[in-house]
């Protein structure tokens, strides 16, 4: 599925759905030209992940990215919540129009993320052993989109 974030907005719809497993995989491809220019150009984009707890502010593993514009790369990130603090940790970078695939695992004591060839291992610290949520694509931290941002997510 096609997400489009709006030029003004941080949401590309909602993409909030319960689910009993542990692991979400599937293909990530960004569309056209994704690159921007903002105040917080630092802040990490969300692209999906899933809660490990009530609310993922409190637990939650993610994929996230950002453009650098003095690179001119994607770079693609992990997102931890852990007890309420967050960790964002580069993980590789990428390009635009093409599939990459993705992986996100919770096990007993780690978080295991994949984005094509490159895998992350975090240590996890959540107990929670109930329904998850699924966390989808939103532009931001505090700033929202500049332009339309269009990502296909596809889930297996």
């Amino acid at each position: 599925m096609v997400y489009k974030i709006d030029k003004g907005n941080h949401r590309a719809g909602w993409f909030f759905r319960l689910t009993r497993k542990n692991k979400i995989s599937g293909t990530i491809k960004f569309l056209g030209d994704v690159s921007y220019f903002v105040d917080m150009q630092k802040d990490t984009n969300k692209i999906v992940g899933l809660s490990d707890n009530w609310h993922h502010h409190r637990d939650s593993i993610r994929l996230g990215w950002r453009y650098l514009p003095t690179t001119k790369e994607i770079e693609i990130m992990t997102i931890l919540y852990s007890r309420g603090k967050r960790t964002i940790k580069h993980l590789c970078y990428t390009e635009d129009n093409v599939d990459k695939t993705f992986e996100i695992i919770i096990n007993k004591k780690s978080y295991v993320v994949r984005y094509d060839t490159d895998i992350a291992i975090i240590r996890r610290e959540s107990k929670w052993n109930w329904f998850r949520y699924t966390l989808g694509v939103y532009f931001g931290g505090k700033e929202p989109a500049p332009k339309n941002i269009y990502i296909k997510l596809e889930i297996d």
